[in-house]
């Protein structure tokens, strides 16, 4: 008995060592704090580029291999396009929420060609859309995303293996277009 009561607070005083250093291991800020810090004084379409590399003390923990380029959208004004012409080792593409829940996600083996162009629209646009005739050549080249938000982010992460990708990983993200879609798409 006296060594199952043993166990038993010992396992307890455990997991309440466990559940004290989880709240410690609690990142300072939060995905809002940093969406705000990065979005104040970056309008829509504006382009932010991060490292891992550096040292930011506004976004910790992001990995060095990787390149990161944000970019905020407001599709109030309309549909949104992130494009790029120039290739990475490997990309990945996502869109997220003003909270940081993540919209949609997209890598470079599932785009055409390996080439980022994907096309965000608002969810309501869908069915006007489909309803109606589509340019083929536009559509064959973008992949179409409809979100059920109308302001948020897109996060763009190319890999960067050594110091040799360096240069063009950085081209690549240079190179991408946030950009509105011009009317009539």
């Amino acid at each position: 008995m006296l060594k199952l009561t043993y166990g038993i607070l010992l396992s307890f005083c455990g997991a309440i060592l466990v559940h004290i250093s989880i709240i410690f291991l609690i990142p300072r800020l939060s995905d809002q704090r940093v969406t705000a810090h990065l979005q104040a004084g970056n309008p829509a379409g504006d382009v932010v580029i991060l490292s891992g590399s550096q040292n930011n003390s506004t976004v910790r923990g992001l990995d060095p291999f990787f390149r990161y380029r944000v970019c905020f959208f407001d599709l109030n004004d309309g549909a949104f396009q992130l494009v790029s012409n120039g290739t990475a080792a490997f990309f990945s593409a996502n869109l997220l929420s003003q909270s940081g829940e993540v919209l949609f996600s997209i890598t470079d083996r599932q785009t055409i060609n390996r080439k980022l162009n994907v096309e965000v629209r608002a969810l309501a646009e869908q069915q006007r859309l489909s309803q109606v005739a589509a340019d083929e050549t536009a559509l064959a080249s973008a992949v179409p995303v409809y979100v059920p938000v109308s302001n948020g982010y897109a996060i763009v992460r190319a890999f960067v293996p050594d110091q040799s990708w360096s240069a063009m990983t950085d081209e690549f993200l240079t190179g991408i277009e946030c950009q509105p879609v011009p009317a009539g798409n």
